[in-house]
Formats: C-alpha cells, structure tokens, sequence
C-alpha cells in the first residue's frame, strides 16, 4: 500500500504565495528618526538625545522603544494585530484582491508610537526623576518636560520585497 501527496497548484494559492513573497522582509517601525532636527534644550539631535537615554549604562537608562519592542505586555498587541492583519491580506491575496502592505503592517507601528507614548513619564517602566530634577520640572513624569521628546514619535513601515 502507498499513500502519495499530491499538490497541484491553485489560481488562488499561486496568488498568495505571490503577495507574501512580494511583501517579505517588510517591516513596521517606531521611533524617533533624524528628520524630527534638534533638540533646543541640549542642542542634540532628538536621535542622539534617545540613544543617550535608550543605550547608556547607568541607573538613569531610559529604553522607551526597547520597552515597547520587548515586554510581553506590549508584544501580544503587536502579534494579534500582525495576525489578524495576515489573515486578511491572504484572504484578499487568494481570491485576487489586491491588498497592501501597509495594512498589514501600519496598524502595528501606530500601536508601537501609542505604547511609547504611554512609557514617556510613566512611573511604572521608567525610573522616578529625582528630587532635585523634579523641584526643576515641577513634575515627577521621567523623559517628559515640555513634552517634546513624546511628540516627536513617529511611526512607518519600510516596505521591502
């Protein structure tokens, strides 16, 4: 006795397969980018000003978008969106509807900028501002003075493929 798989390709299938292929690699992102210029107070760019704060060594780190890429509480949002955002570009995909990337992906780096923006001054996942610093801002809310570094956030999908 035998038993053979056989696979014969489908209109639909080949289709998907197609999209997939063409949109493979393609990524959804969020962060501060060198467009968003200087930062008045310190004279940094705000890139340098959040590596400074994401990268340094000390008890005053700061990862806001290490935060938000990395903690499970924010990665689910991340995965039943991209899930859910597959599921109907394979849909589209095989029954030959067009369907875009950014579907796909943008819903995923707007969640990515909404949970930065709920790190920034957040006591919770950021160390408490000191006392002087605080007596300075008027506030306890860590990487928020006048707000500016929070507003700058963006979010975008690098289409590869």
């Amino acid at each position: 006795m035998k038993c053979r798989l056989e696979f014969k390709p489908r209109k639909g299938f080949d289709m998907t397969v197609k999209h997939l292929e063409k949109i493979s690699g393609s990524e959804a992102e969020w962060g501060v980018y060198s467009e968003n210029g200087i930062h008045e107070e310190s004279g940094l760019k705000y890139t340098e000003l959040m590596a400074i704060h994401e990268l340094r060594d000390d008890e005053w780190k700061r990862p806001v978008f290490k935060i938000t890429a990395n903690n499970n509480r924010f990665v689910s949002g991340y995965k039943k969106l991209l899930a859910s955002g597959l599921e109907t570009y394979i849909t589209r995909s095989a029954s030959g509807t067009f369907s875009n990337v950014d579907k796909v992906l943008k819903p995923v780096a707007e969640l990515g900028r909404k949970n930065a923006d709920k790190v920034f001054g957040s006591k919770y996942w950021l160390k408490k501002n000191t006392k002087e610093t605080i007596k300075r801002k008027g506030h306890s809310k860590p990487l928020v003075e006048f707000g500016d570094l929070r507003k700058i956030v963006r979010d975008k999908v690098i289409k590869k493929g």
